[in-house]
Formats: structure tokens, sequence, C-alpha cells
């Protein structure tokens, strides 16, 4: 039977996925049991986890085979999930747009398999933060990195908040 466990690295600001869920931007899901060892490193891509890296470790002297790597491949979407939505936190925005957050756990699964299926929705509160990134540093690469998103999904949404108004069209 496999054991699961998420170490997430340090201090963070957690990562929109949704609506209403937020998680860690980058941490590891552990899973230890009768076969090979197996760490995932799992960092936020355009709003969805995403398995970056992969390390499976033989116990004993047991060669990690082919076979093996095959067998462990058809399991790593499942597990990303499952770690997902470990780490997980359901949000509610709060007046002037603060966050109370509260751990989501296992139910939060359905979250994650949506955010891991879908592009992140652009809403008119999503323009207006991205208006504010701007003001404060008006830097595509400073907007990529406050979202969790690839520079051009950075650059399309300078460019949506601009069209919406949030961002002069002189910047």
């Amino acid at each position: 039977m496999a054991h699961m466990e998420v170490v997430v690295h340090g201090l963070y600001r957690p990562v929109p996925i949704g609506d209403d869920t937020a998680m860690p931007p980058a941490f590891t899901i552990h899973i230890t049991g009768d076969g090979p060892s197996v760490e995932i490193d799992t960092e936020v891509i355009d709003g969805h986890p995403e398995s970056v890296a992969v390390r499976v470790t033989s116990p004993g002297k047991e060669p990690v085979t082919a076979s093996v790597l095959r067998a462990l491949a058809g399991k790593l979407d499942g597990w990303t999930t499952e770690g997902s939505a470990l780490v997980a936190m359901r949000v509610d925005t709060g007046p002037g747009g603060t966050w109370h957050a509260t751990q989501g756990g296992p139910g939060q699964v359905r979250s994650v398999l949506d955010a891991r299926n879908r592009r992140r929705r652009v809403t008119p509160a999503l323009l207006r933060a991205v208006g504010d990134v701007w003001a404060a540093n008006p830097n595509v690469d400073t907007v990529a990195r406050h979202f969790h998103v690839s520079p051009r999904t950075a650059y399309r949404y300078v460019n949506m908040a601009r069209e919406a108004g949030h961002i002069d069209k002189e910047n």
C-alpha cells in the first residue's frame, strides 16, 4: 500500500487555481510503499498544478526497469492530482480583496482536477489585479511571476487589462 506525503517549499504566497481555490506555488509529493519511492516536484504553471520533475528510487538492490517506469507513469497524473488536493485551500475574497483561506484536503480533488483541465478564466477581477501589478512595476516578467503564468500569458493579460481600461494606453 502506498503512502503519500506532501512537502511545501518554504514560505509562500498562495497561487489561485480557480475562483475559490489556491495552493502553494511549488511542492514535492513523496510516494512510498512496497515498490520504488517516487518524488514528484510540482509547480503551478498557468493556473494548474503540473509535474516538473520525477525521481524514482528503488528499495534495496532492485533495478528501476522500463516496465517499472511504465507502471509508475500510468499513476503520475493521479498522484499529482491527489497530492495537489492535499495542499489546496478554499479561499473567500473579503473586503478590499483580502483572502481568507481554509485548508482544503481530499475534498479539493474536484477543484484541482478542474484547474488541471482548463485555462484560468479571465475575469474583471483578474484584469484589475493585472492593472494593479502593472502600476507597481510595468514589466511583463513581473506580471508573469506574480500570477505564476508564462510570459506569453502575462502579455495577453496585460493587453486585455489595457483594453479594459485598467492600464493606460501609453504604458
